[in-house]
């Protein structure tokens, strides 16, 4: 049975296969209005390839030309004819030259391309520069143009106007212009503080919510919102009638003379109906400018309301009272933002300087709003910087801590004391020690019968001689002995408990081996030492008494 093939593919062998190749495929004429006049020329080299292999004769066997351009092949029957095309007429479009080539009795089809570039009609005349005119204005902004006089001659940046703005007016030859603007500032008007002069910079103004309420500006300009109906009163005659219903004290002389009094809340903030201010007392130093920045936002419990604030600079007498008033910044919206002004303050009579921020509300039916401001910083000079603390709260941050740490060690150290003895307490009421010291105690008493029973023995031996010396010594002997050259052991020779007197100490052995011993000081056993002055050591750790009665458990050695 046959075997139908499926998926059948032709393989083709590509590897002798004939190529032809234009060095340029193409050419563009460039001619006039009308077209490429005759007369122009390009060429084109022919090369054929076998596979890999360049061809050593190809032959150029016919060109046919579009209408207006004629061939001539040069080196034909060589590896690379050459072929030179010429217009004989004039060209207005895209054409293009068929080229048939023979290669080993193989017959190749190219194509040239002609293109013509057609010069445009001339265009309108260009209009050119009549004049320019430069002139100069200093400015408190840099992104906005000063609105002043403008000089040709150069101006002094100031310490309030620190811009120097540039003006080009050009004027053109068909009389239109064009002005555009520059703007730089000089280092000798920039004066950069950095140095936050306040330690408090998050504070909370609220407004008292009087029905009325009186504020004035420093300059002679006194405002006061009347929210009681019939409060102030005008007959019309120029007599002006203000009841006193807020406690604020509002008196009238009856002669034009109009008083009111404000008191003062504790403290650095004063409240007067819905006006409320701060003072913040700086050392503003030889600077004549001050930068104040500052961020403010409603509180969050109250529904949106419409504040503002003022800044202003007061000089400051003596008992840091606020004085005479220095300058004002214009108001401020309440609105989540920062902003920042500059304040002259030259005519300070002194270093200083108050800065007092005033929020008000700026409906005359809102009563009781409180504001947060937050991230405060005044600053020497006319550049505001990112804001940053005080040294002295970056100082005192860091004392807290030490002294926290301190306090948290001191803790540790005490937590360690109990629980150590603690611990120790336990061991001590424990079976374990006590049962020491009973052993020790009874060897103790022990040996101390044993002395005074040997040497009661001894001095009745001693008293009832009566026979051979040598025998009573021997008996004696059997119970003293001298051992070294200062040394005097005590215990009969069969006994496995000792004690023997040295002259810097006294050693108790059990078998030849010491287990305690007394040096006038301490008494040591094992691991344990027990001094006179009540220190316990046990192994490398002991117990020791302080001064003030407590009690420190320490290594003393390994």
């Amino acid at each position: 049975m046959g075997i139908k093939a499926s998926g059948q593919i032709t393989i083709v062998d590509v590897t002798d296969a004939y190529s032809a190749l234009l060095s340029s495929e193409g050419y563009t004429f460039v001619g006039d209005s009308t077209g490429a006049p005759s007369g122009l020329t390009c060429t084109t080299q022919v090369t054929a390839y076998c596979g890999s292999q360049q061809c050593e004769e190809v032959r150029v066997v016919a060109v046919q030309c579009p209408s207006g351009i004629s061939a001539i092949i040069n080196n034909n029957g060589t590896s690379s004819p050459v072929i030179t095309f010429t217009t004989n007429d004039t060209i207005t479009e895209t054409t293009q030259a068929t080229i048939h080539i023979v290669v080993d009795e193989i017959t190749i089809t190219k194509k040239f391309t002609f293109s013509v570039a057609i010069q445009g009609s001339d265009g309108a005349d260009g209009k050119g520069i009549k004049t320019a005119e430069i002139t100069y204005q200093i400015g408190e902004s840099g992104t906005t143009p000063p609105e002043g006089t403008w000089t040709k001659s150069i101006p002094e940046t100031t310490s309030e106007k620190p811009y120097l703005w540039t003006r080009t007016v050009i004027t053109y030859t068909d009389d239109t212009t064009s002005t555009s603007y520059s703007v730089s500032s000089t280092l000798d008007s920039v004066d950069i503080g950095g140095r936050n002069l306040v330690s408090e910079y998050d504070f909370t103004l609220s407004t008292s919510g009087n029905e009325v309420s009186y504020t004035d500006d420093g300059k002679g300009n006194i405002a006061i919102i009347n929210r009681n109906e019939g409060a102030i009163t005008d007959d019309g005659s120029g007599n002006v009638t203000v009841v006193d219903s807020t406690g604020m004290g509002i008196t009238d002389d009856g002669n034009g003379n109009v008083t009111v009094a404000i008191a003062s809340s504790s403290g650095e903030t004063e409240t007067t109906g819905d006006v409320t201010y701060k003072y913040f007392i700086v050392d503003s130093g030889d600077a004549n400018d001050l930068t104040v920045s500052v961020s403010s936002a409603y509180d969050a419990s109250l529904s949106s309301r419409t504040g503002a604030y003022v800044v202003s600079a007061y000089n400051v007498g003596a008992d840091n009272a606020v004085g005479t008033i220095l300058t004002t910044e214009n108001e401020r919206s309440i609105d989540g933002k920062r902003h920042s002004c500059t304040m002259n303050i030259s005519e300070k009579t002194n270093n200083l300087v108050a800065v007092k921020i005033a929020m008000s509300s700026m409906d005359a039916n809102e009563k009781g709003i409180t504001i947060n401001f937050s991230y405060l910083k005044i600053e020497k000079g006319n550049q505001e910087t990112d804001f940053t603390p005080s040294p002295e709260d970056t100082e005192n941050a860091i004392s807290d801590i030490r002294e926290s740490m301190t306090t948290q060690k001191t803790e540790i150290i005490s937590d360690c004391k109990s629980i150590i003895l603690s611990a120790l307490k336990t061991y001590v009421e424990s079976g374990e020690y006590d049962e020491f010291k009973q052993t020790v105690s009874s060897q103790l008493e022990l040996l101390a019968d044993r002395i005074t029973m040997t040497f009661s023995t001894v001095s009745q031996q001693v008293t009832d001689v009566d026979g051979d010396m040598q025998t009573k010594f021997n008996e004696l002997y059997k119970y003293i002995t001298f051992s070294g050259e200062n040394a005097i052991t005590i215990g009969s020779s069969d006994s496995s408990i000792k004690l023997i007197l040295d002259n810097d100490q006294i050693l108790f052995t059990k078998d030849d081996v010491t287990f305690g011993s007394w040096d006038g000081n301490n008494f040591h056993t094992g691991n344990i030492v027990v001094d006179v002055n009540e220190r316990a050591q046990f192994g490398n750790f002991a117990f020791l008494p302080n001064s003030d009665g407590s009690l420190s458990f320490v290594k003393v050695g390994g």
